[in-house]
């Protein structure tokens, strides 16, 4: 989504370099974003040599820290050496299958950027035969910088039947999880279809799905 500390284009990539910069046989990623055109450590200087004792060793200030990028940290050499992925495109999204291997790339709604969406659904909720989406997400693993990502309830997404998603209020569909979501599993029973969704360090809680998209919990 795009309601988070990093919010990368393609003009101003993040970036994830992975290398054993201590030569200690153990692989570390570096994570920097773009400013003005320069790759800047995205974690503070203490949280950097928690993992890179070396920074430590050079004996920078925070301010000089700060200042950085991680060209101007690190030997050419090393980063030579280091694999670079890159990241550009946050925005929740979904892609339209339009045939022989052409897809549509088709940003959900904004309320669906708020927070991250770690699972989905694909199923008719409302029985028109086209495909909806019910989605579980949520994040509170970050360091306090960043802040958590907290703002899914849970969401069901109607399709228009031209692939158009339309966000439905939680007054509207019942769904009220504040966990961070990891799955959703469809169980069927001799009344109808529950959903069984599964949180982290979290009991599991299930709902039933009723018409119009309603879900209730039994």
């Amino acid at each position: 989504g795009e309601n988070f500390y990093l919010r990368p284009d393609s003009l101003n990539p993040v970036k994830l370099w992975i290398h054993d910069y201590d030569q200690n046989g153990s692989i570390e990623k570096i994570m920097t974003y773009t400013v003005e055109g320069r790759d800047m450590p995205v974690f503070l200087k203490r949280d950097m040599e928690d993992q890179l004792p070396s920074i430590k060793k050079s004996n920078l200030k925070n301010e000089e820290y700060a200042k950085r990028s991680i060209q101007e940290l690190f030997p050419p050499e090393v980063l030579d050496k280091a694999k670079v992925k890159q990241f550009n495109y946050p925005v929740s999204c979904a892609a339209i299958n339009k045939g022989n291997g052409q897809f549509e790339i088709r940003p959900l709604p904004p309320m669906m950027q708020l927070s991250c969406i770690n699972v989905f659904r694909v199923l008719d909720i409302e029985g028109d035969g086209d495909m909806d989406l019910l989605a579980g997400g949520n994040q509170f693993g970050f360091l306090p910088q960043f802040e958590r990502l907290d703002a899914s309830l849970g969401d069901v997404l109607i399709n228009d039947g031209k692939g158009n998603f339309s966000w439905q209020e939680s007054a509207k569909t019942g769904l009220t999880l504040r966990g961070e979501m990891r799955d959703i599993q469809a169980i069927k029973g001799r009344s109808g279809t529950y959903y069984l969704f599964l949180q982290n360090d979290q009991y599991p809680i299930l709902y039933e799905r009723k018409k119009k998209g309603a879900f209730i919990q039994p």
